[in-house]
Parts: structure tokens; C-alpha cells; sequence
């Protein structure tokens, strides 16, 4: 799994479904993705 750096790259990397295995482990993450990985992403 990738390490992300920042908060920033968490998002994107979830955003890109590289990690979206992950997302709701990044507190930083959850506002954001959780609409979008509810989705099916």
C-alpha cells in the first residue's frame, strides 16, 4: 500500500482508487471521500 505523505496526497491517492481501501483509516480523509467512495468509487 502506499505511504501517503500529506493530507493532500491521501485524497488524491483515494480519489484515484489507488488506496481507497484505506480511506476510512485517514481521519484527514473521511469528509471528504466518504461521499465520494459511498458512490462505488
Amino acid at each position: 500500500m502506499v505511504e501517503a505523505k500529506s493530507r493532500a496526497e491521501v485524497d488524491f491517492i483515494g480519489f484515484s482508487g489507488l488506496e481507497w481501501r484505506a480511506w476510512p483509516y485517514r481521519p484527514g480523509t473521511l469528509s471528504g471521500m466518504q461521499s465520494i467512495d459511498a458512490t462505488g468509487h
